[in-house]
């Protein structure tokens, strides 16, 4: 029984993406890998694991009609191929999933157009009707023009995934996210505050006078505080934590390197927020963090690394790390390269 079968039957889940095939998408020349509830990559700066990441924003991006959009921000197609159009002349993907209503198997090849534009030389759709055809010649999806029952759901159900880098100041919408938790969803508050709490002690509360601004106060002080009064720490741990716990997280949630500028004892409350979250929604996860690793159960691990110019993708088995584990953490192994991960020539 696969990853995929297995935690779909046990969680009844209504959607989830279980296998992704890539060739020739930046330093990924060709990947087949298939996907868990919770997917945990690890590998040295420049391996690829943003890579993956981006592509399903790319995914997404598309299924919206602004795959051009994305293509610009590139500054065009040849930088999102493998080693540019000179030496790969097409960027094809097979992504599988599966729904309440039955699987769906999307599957395109990208060509590099006229005015370095990405131009579709197939798009088709599997459903539980059959194999269906979307042409060629096109710049845009027509996933959208398409009339069948599975391919709303889908849609919506890929318009939901959402991602995470983090930067220095706090993002507005996580400031409007929180905001609309504290006056809708009062037990999913407390449970936020309860865990800030945990990784900052000295915290009290948000104070809402402004939805749009964090302002706090600390324990003991009726001093209101701004958000100048914010570490990028503590900026990422609000963050992080009203991300994982918000009532109603999305189909698909990838967030980019979590724990940078974490305490350790914050990453292992992370870490435990982030395996209970892992029941309810589906993960993908970049770390090079060692705490968060000795956290996780070894099929969670998918090791990345940097090999003859490409990126390679493996997930870890128990069976073949049994002996090691009965005296190193996956961490420790992770240090002393057993496992891969580490920068290679």
């Amino acid at each position: 029984m696969s990853l995929f079968t297995k935690y779909f039957q046990q969680r009844g889940w209504i959607s989830i993406l279980h296998q992704i095939e890539i060739k020739g998408y930046k330093s990924i020349r060709e990947l087949q890998l298939e996907l868990a509830p919770l997917t945990v990559l690890i590998g040295a700066n420049g391996a690829g694991k943003s890579n993956l990441i981006s592509f399903l924003q790319l995914i997404q991006m598309l299924t919206k009609r602004n795959l051009q959009q994305i293509v610009a921000n590139c500054n065009g197609a040849s930088h999102l191929l493998y080693f540019g159009n000179q030496k790969t002349s097409v960027l094809s993907s097979n992504l599988q999933f599966t729904q309440e209503s039955g699987k769906i198997e999307y599957d395109f090849d990208l060509t590099c157009g006229l005015s370095d534009q990405l131009v579709f030389a197939k798009e088709r759709i599997s459903l539980n009707s059959g194999v269906h055809s979307l042409g060629t010649g096109h710049t845009e999806t027509k996933l959208d023009s398409f009339s069948h029952e599975q391919i709303h759901p889908f849609l919506e159900y890929v318009n939901s995934w959402e991602f995470y880098r983090f930067h220095h100041a706090p993002d507005l919408s996580i400031v409007s996210k929180l905001h609309s938790i504290y006056l809708n969803e009062p037990s999913h508050y407390k449970r936020i505050l309860h865990t800030l709490q945990q990784m900052l002690p000295f915290f009290d509360d948000f104070v809402w006078s402004d939805p749009s601004v964090f302002y706090w106060r600390e324990k003991g002080s009726d001093m209101v505080f701004n958000t100048s009064h914010l570490s990028d720490g503590m900026v990422r741990m609000i963050t992080l934590v009203t991300i994982l716990l918000q009532p109603n997280p999305p189909a698909l949630l990838c967030i980019d390197e979590p724990e940078l500028g974490l305490h350790p004892y914050a990453i292992n409350v992370l870490a435990c927020i982030i395996k209970s979250l892992a029941t309810e929604t589906q993960l993908i996860i970049s770390t090079q963090s060692i705490t968060l690793l000795n956290h996780l159960e070894v099929e969670d691990v998918v090791v990345v690394d940097r090999k003859n110019g490409q990126s390679t993708f493996q997930r870890l088995q128990h069976q073949s790390l049994a002996k090691w584990l009965e005296d190193y953490t996956l961490g420790e192994l992770w240090e002393k390269n057993i496992i891969g991960g580490r920068p290679s020539l």
